[in-house]
C-alpha cells in the first residue's frame, strides 16, 4: 500500500505600512508571498478589495424595545497580480509586490 502525499500550499498578505486606518485616496502598498511544495493549476493569482459599512440601533419605548440592523457593501474591487504561462503555478517561494489607491469617494471609517 502507497500513502498519498498531500500538497500544501500557502499565501500571506502583509501590507507595508504598519497602520490600522486608511482614508479615501490613501495608497495602500503590500506583498503577497506564496509557498508552494508542488506544482499547481492556476490561471491567475488576484488581489481583492471589499468595504462593508453596518448599521444597529436600539429604539426604547415605553411599549417595547425593537432593535434596527443593516448592512450594504458598498464597494467590491479586484485585480491581477499575476497569470500563470501554461495554467500552473509552480513548486517554489514567490513574492508579489501590489499598489492600489483607495477611491476618493470612501466613507471614513472608525
Amino acid at each position: 500500500m502507497t500513502e498519498e502525499k498531500k500538497s500544501n500550499a500557502s499565501l500571506e498578505i502583509k501590507l507595508h505600512e504598519n497602520r490600522t486606518q486608511y482614508k479615501a485616496g490613501d495608497v495602500v502598498y503590500g506583498r503577497v508571498l506564496m509557498l508552494n511544495d508542488s506544482d499547481y493549476q492556476g490561471i491567475e493569482l488576484v488581489v481583492g478589495l471589499s468595504g462593508t459599512e453596518s448599521t444597529k440601533f436600539r429604539i426604547i419605548n415605553s411599549d417595547e424595545d425593537s432593535i434596527y440592523t443593516s448592512s450594504n457593501k458598498f464597494h467590491n474591487a479586484s485585480f491581477g497580480l499575476v497569470r500563470y504561462p501554461e495554467n500552473k503555478t509552480l513548486k517554489g517561494q514567490f513574492h508579489y509586490d501590489f499598489y492600489f489607491k483607495l477611491p476618493e469617494w470612501l466613507p471614513q471609517s472608525t
